[in-house]
């Protein structure tokens, strides 16, 4: 009978000892992070069969459970992926936005001042001091330009060092993952207790991976855990973890692809990266960066586009046709550099892009493949296929893609199946603007085309306007400072005229007839002649009546070139004529500040989530003081009680000795 006290009394030991052990592991990491509360489960011992009845025989240690909530922790890896990726989201777009939206950088200020000097250079178009201003700021419009560029192209950098270190963290992680599930199967094998710490372990692990980048887990039987990562690729399974790389990208080099490479070989999955850090960089790449890189571009295309064209139909102090204000945006050297070979592609095709419409140009940017036997011109901000073509007979070939402002240049080589090339139209379109004029006296404030109506005209004959449209004719350029040949025309009646050459007073055409008094009549539209300027003329003429046509030599005072050049500002140049330099680059603005305002509502929303989810984890997993306190007093009350029962059976048991002395 006293063994049987014995025998309980010593159960009762164990058992409350290994309850104490656990109520102590649980103070003692009560401050540790992921740290589950532990609880021991203990059972009775099977009954002894006596007398007739089953007496109890004491307790045993049935097992130390982690207290643990599966949906909980699946939910807050969730949030943690979310949470981190909005971090990131926001820092950078937060960046981009004080970038834009900032005076010292922005480009509204260096627009209005650059047309502030252009207005001032027509209000005195002979002024040299104003002439320079303008030239200085041209320079300064082409500085900020540049200045975004480089700041985004900083940021860029600053992304890839990013997506490297994350890749690197997620594949550091990937391995400790794997490496705790051989000790936690190994751990569990045979039947044996769950090793909780090191499930505490990799479920940190695993928290902490969440926030690198979004994951799917599923648990095995084993006891280990299989991690996925983007669209189902495998990052731990069992023992084995995959790696994940960052390199620059085959056909696009100034940005980071993310890869997973395995046993098997190494696949890209940028696109499919969502979450977490990674996925933060990735998607304000996509969404921010790229997007203001070609935005800034596509306004500085636009600006020197335009600018260009305008001076070009003006003539400056030197009575020279005008030149190029700025850079000319077709330079072969630009325009080789719009197309990036992909560095895997096996021929040797050269691509270039040539721009031909400022006004159609888009932000997208486009991936041509070769494919089939065929050139594949495909969208890559909807993958859209733009154009399919056949490879040109002979190159250089230029195939116009009018719908998207641009043509494609098969400089040389030939592709073979399966290379493709990055078309970037615009992105580097703000690095690309510098200030080709020198000298202030090269600004081309005056039209090279003057009309007057003889003063000797009996008739009420005035010209209304003078528009020069092309100077790339043989009218101009024939004879140097002069038309070639300038023209007279000579009303041989109110609705009829010659159109005599100034030279020789030869009849060139007439008489042509059309000529409706008073409304304005395109006199060279009415003649049939295409020479590069139109002349308006209204008013009753009489039969003798002539206006003379000529070049504006020595026009120091003519300012008609540099208003048309301030009305620019204004003018809808750019989104298919539905938008001003200004109105493309505030929408610009108006896109990263609303994004950025979404990012810092959706980051603050899903801080709160973490928090609730950290809260309820804590409710169910984390460490009560107070209740284990209370606990290590009944398990010491436990543990004194079954002691006295040891004493009690000790005592019994020295009697029963002592009777039979």
């Amino acid at each position: 009978m006293s063994g049987n006290f014995l025998d309980v009394g010593v159960s009762g030991l164990l058992s409350t000892q290994a309850a104490i052990n656990t109520v102590s592991h649980n103070i003692a990491n009560a401050n540790t992070e992921g740290y589950s509360r532990q609880v021991t489960q203990i059972d009775t011992r099977t009954p002894q069969f006596l007398g007739g009845n089953y007496i109890g025989s004491g307790s045993e240690l049935d097992a130390i459970k982690r207290i643990f909530d599966v949906s909980t922790a699946l939910e807050l890896q969730a949030n943690l992926a979310s949470l981190s990726e909005l971090d990131v989201y926001l820092e950078q777009a937060s960046r981009v936005d004080n970038l834009v939206a900032d005076s010292s950088t922005s480009l509204t200020e260096g627009i209005q001042a650059f047309f502030a000097a252009v207005q001032t250079v027509a209000d005195n178009p002979s002024s040299s001091s104003a002439r320079q201003v303008l030239l200085s700021q041209a320079n300064l419009l082409a500085g900020r330009f540049e200045t975004l560029y480089k700041q985004l192209d900083a940021q860029t950098r600053s992304i890839n060092v990013g997506i490297e270190s994350s890749a690197e963290e997620i594949t550091a992680l990937g391995k400790s993952i794997a490496d705790l599930n051989v000790k936690i199967a190994a751990a569990t094998g045979g039947g044996l207790g769950d090793p909780n710490d090191l499930l505490d372990q990799r479920d940190r692990y695993i928290n902490e991976l969440a926030e690198l980048v979004d994951i799917k887990t599923i648990n095995q039987d084993d006891g280990t855990i299989s991690v996925f990562v983007g669209s189902g690729q495998a990052l731990v399974i069992g023992a084995t973890s995959n790696t994940i790389v960052a390199q620059p990208k085959t056909n696009d080099p100034r940005n980071y692809e993310v890869y997973i490479s395995s046993g098997v070989g190494t696949v890209p999955i940028s696109d499919s990266i969502s979450g977490g850090k990674l996925g933060g960089y990735l998607r304000v790449r996509d969404e921010i960066i790229e997007p203001a890189y070609n935005v800034i571009g596509r306004v500085a295309l636009a600006m020197t586009d335009t600018l260009n064209q305008q001076q070009q139909l003006g003539i400056d102090l030197n009575n020279q046709l005008g030149s190029l204000m700025f850079t000319d945006i077709n330079d072969v050297t630009v325009m080789g550099q719009r197309a990036i070979s992909d560095s895997n592609n096996t021929g040797n095709a050269s691509i270039q892009v040539q721009i031909d419409d400022v006004n159609a140009l888009s932000d997208a940017n486009y991936e041509l493949r070769f494919q089939g036997g065929n050139y594949v011109l495909t969208n890559t901000s909807n993958n859209q296929t733009v154009l399919t073509f056949p490879p040109p007979g002979a190159t250089p070939a230029t195939i116009a893609v009018a719908s998207e402002g641009f043509s494609i240049i098969v400089d040389s080589g030939a592709a073979v199946n399966g290379d493709r090339f990055a078309i970037l139209p615009t992105r580097n379109g703000s690095l690309d603007m510098n200030v080709a004029l020198t000298n202030p006296n090269q600004i081309a404030a005056a039209s090279p085309v003057k009309a007057e109506a003889n003063v000797a005209n009996l008739g009420s004959t005035v010209v209304t306007g003078v528009s020069v449209t092309d100077t790339t004719t043989a009218q101009f350029t024939n004879v140097p400072q002069n038309l070639d040949p300038p023209l007279i025309f000579e009303f041989t009646s109110a609705t009829t005229f010659n159109v005599l050459d100034a030279n020789t007073n030869a009849v060139i055409t007439g008489p042509v007839a059309g000529f409706v008094p008073n409304q304005d009549n395109n006199m060279m539209a009415l003649a049939g002649l295409n020479y590069g300027y139109e002349i308006t003329v209204n008013g009753q003429p009489q039969t003798g009546d002539t206006v003379d046509v000529s070049y504006n030599l020595n026009g120091f005072g003519d300012n008609r070139n540099m208003l048309l050049m301030a009305d620019l500002q204004q003018q809808n140049t750019m989104d298919n004529s539905s938008s001003n330099y200004q109105q493309a680059f505030a929408r610009l603005v108006s896109d990263v500040g609303t994004r950025t305002q979404e990012a810092q509502i959706n980051r603050a929303a899903a801080d709160s989530l973490v928090n609730q989810t950290r809260a309820r984890r804590e409710s169910i997993s984390g460490v009560n003081l107070d209740e284990e306190a209370a606990k290590l007093i009944k398990f010491e009350q436990a543990y004194q009680a079954s002691a006295q029962i040891i004493q009690v059976a000790r005592t019994i048991f020295q009697t029963i000795i002592d009777s039979t002395r």
